[in-house]
């Protein structure tokens, strides 16, 4: 027999959604499987997705999706289970993950519920485990065949649910505002090099003063994180007092500038380029619209070619370094 249930969105921080999950959870989890209490609640019931299945008005099952793609905490009530309610709830789930980008998925999946999650599609990894003293197997799904083309409104990026190299997304962006918060998202998500190609160093853009603090804090944060910059002219950047151009000054050991070939002085195309992956791509590189794409793949790949190839061409630019702050 299959029930039907009723599925939608639960706030953790919302006093009705919060009392449901927990009762759920702490039944299922706390109470019936013993696990203790102290590894059943975590921080990433923070800023989880959570689902919530109620049959007849009543709170039967739930699930939660982390940004980072991993299902969790997902529970159907012991008396309904075999019924349906959890596939149910892990195809909207599914959904969810799709409507995020989300290019991959994992769990750790208790051994005797394995079964189930293969018939969705996921995958077994490694040699079982030990977690919370009940057998464990870690599965996996690829996302990537199932994510959306489309290109979203740049309003539609949520810095705290989409994630550099793990949402594959693709935002339009329009304005200098919204170019000017892209490379910000990429600043602050990025963990080991920004590689920035540019004519004149955007100064609209570049010289934000919250995009140089968070490449800062990057370099900061990361014993071997990096930026690379090539640049056509940074000569009325630099008489201009650029934040960035400054930041260089100070931090030059992390920070590179080399000044492109002449043979590039007509390239008009811009970007930055986070870790390899997330990329903020302008073809008109004085004007601020184009795209940001979270995982830009084959494209990424592409434009980091390029901009190596032209770093190996390119020499150090001795204006950086005989100036003094």
């Amino acid at each position: 027999m299959t029930f039907d249930v009723q599925i939608r969105h639960a706030d953790w921080h919302d006093a009705d959604d919060h009392k449901q999950l927990s009762h759920l959870r702490r039944t299922v989890f706390i109470d019936e499987q013993q696990v203790p209490e102290k590894l059943e609640w975590d921080e990433g019931d923070e800023e989880a997705l959570h689902l919530i299945a109620f049959l007849d008005h009543e709170p039967v099952a739930c699930a939660r999706l982390l940004s980072t793609g991993r299902v969790g905490r997902m529970a159907v009530l012991k008396h309904l289970r075999g019924n349906g309610i959890g596939h149910q709830l892990m195809s909207e789930l599914l959904s969810q993950a799709d409507h995020q980008g989300l290019l991959r998925l994992t769990l750790h999946a208790q051994t005797h519920a394995a079964g189930f999650y293969l018939k969705h599609g996921f995958i077994s990894e490694g040699e079982p485990f030990a977690e919370a003293n009940i057998p464990h197997q870690k599965m996996s799904l690829e996302l990537k065949n199932r994510r959306s083309k489309t290109i979203l409104p740049f309003d539609q990026l949520k810095p705290k649910q989409h994630q550099l190299g793990i949402t594959g997304l693709t935002f339009q962006v329009d304005s200098l505002k919204d170019s000017q918060q892209a490379a910000l998202f990429l600043a602050r998500q990025a963990k080991r090099t920004v590689r920035i190609l540019t004519r004149t160093m955007d100064p609209m853009l570049l010289s934000n003063e919250d995009f140089v603090d968070a490449l800062s804090q990057m370099i900061r944060s990361g014993q071997r994180a990096n930026v690379q910059i090539l640049i056509c002219d940074p000569s009325n950047a630099i008489k201009a007092g650029h934040r960035l151009t400054q930041l260089c000054q100070r931090l030059s050991s992390f920070i590179q500038v080399r000044r492109l070939q002449k043979e590039h002085n007509d390239l008009n195309r811009a970007f930055i380029m986070a870790d390899d992956t997330g990329l903020l791509l302008r073809n008109q590189g004085e004007q601020p619209q184009g795209l940001l794409k979270l995982h830009a793949g084959a494209e990424a790949k592409e434009m980091n070619h390029f901009f190596l190839q032209a770093w190996e061409m390119s020499s150090p630019d001795p204006e950086f370094r005989q100036l003094s702050i």
